[in-house]
């Protein structure tokens, strides 16, 4: 994929640009990462927010819910019925089974008594870049 506006060659790999060339005057809204990759400044500084769900949970919803408040992106792993996928979000969640369990930048969170705690505190914005 060409981008005139950046004059470099850029290949889509996996969400990330590789860069393959040199960029001549990058474009404001874009900062290079090293020689390797680019993002958008938009999305540079909103963390990685990750949450485990089963789709009919009402904390699920509950908590996705106050996630699309704040504006914020997220990655969802809807786990219905399968246990592999639960067994590994239990083992990045202290041995917890119960859902929803939620990330950001690969740190713990809780469920969604704990976000809604957090947000009742004034300390959840600041977590997820909003603040």
């Amino acid at each position: 994929m060409w981008c005139a506006r950046l004059g470099v060659k850029l290949r889509l790999q996996l969400g990330l640009f590789d860069v393959t060339g040199f960029a001549k005057s990058p474009a404001k809204d874009v900062k290079i990462e090293g020689k390797l990759r680019i993002k958008s400044a938009k999305t540079a500084m909103q963390p990685n927010i990750e949450i485990y769900t089963w789709r009919s949970c009402p904390f699920c919803i509950r908590a996705k819910a106050l996630l699309k408040t704040k504006g914020v992106e997220f990655t969802e792993y809807s786990i219905d019925g399968d246990e592999q996928a639960r067994s590994k979000m239990s083992d990045r969640a202290d041995g917890r089974r119960s859902v929803p369990q939620i990330f950001i930048d690969d740190a713990y969170i809780g469920g969604c008594d704990d976000i809604h705690d957090l947000d009742a505190q004034g300390k959840l914005d600041t977590l997820l870049g909003v603040a």
